[in-house]
Order: C-alpha cells, then structure tokens, then sequence
C-alpha cells in the first residue's frame, strides 16, 4: 500500500506541474500574440512613416529643381539687366556729348 501511495503522489505531483505548466504555456502563448500584435502594429507605422518620408523627399526635391529653374531665370535677368545698363550708360554718354555740342552751337548762334 505504501508503494502505492507513493506512486499516487507521485502521480499527483505530475499532473499538478503539468497543470502548472500548461498554465504558463498558454501564458507565454498569449504574450506572444500580444507581443506579435505590437510589432505588427510599430511596423505598419514605421512603413507609414518611410512613405511620407519618401514623398517628403519626392516634394522637396521637385521644389529645389524649381528653385534651380528660377535662379536660372533671375541671373538671365540680371545679365539682361546689366546689359541693358551698359547701353544706357553708352547713351547717356552720347546724350551729354549731343548736349555739349548744342552748347557750343548755341553760344556760337548767340555771338
């Protein structure tokens, strides 16, 4: 009988740690899915994050060619400008040269 008992204990004791452990089994299981579900979660945000950084990136590279095109366009401008400078500058040499000549005929007119 004593065999017996012992072995019943024994039994008890097994089937006691079994529970125990599929108890911590499903446990595990269960932070696994959860911990499955919360990088589920961080890589569809991070996959949302690296396309608005793509198109971020898309933008502000659209807005530094037209930058380029309209620095371009202000420097054909300038140049048109400082061009238009020097002919004015010619003219007004040549204006002031006119202006001397009809001074001096004009003082000659007088006498």
């Amino acid at each position: 009988q004593s065999f017996v008992g012992s072995v019943r204990c024994v039994q008890e004791t097994v089937e006691t740690d079994n529970s125990n452990l599929s108890k911590e089994k499903a446990q595990l299981i269960a932070d696994l899915k959860k911990q499955t579900e919360k990088l589920t979660e961080i890589t569809a945000a991070n996959d949302k994050t690296q396309r608005e950084l793509q198109e971020l990136q898309k933008n502000y590279k659209e807005k530094e060619e037209i930058l380029a095109q309209l620095k371009a366009q202000l420097q054909e401008k300038e140049n048109a400008f400082k061009a238009i400078e020097v002919e004015n500058g010619g003219m007004s040499k040549k204006i002031s040269e006119a202006d001397i000549q009809i001074e001096a005929l004009n003082i000659k007119v007088q006498k």
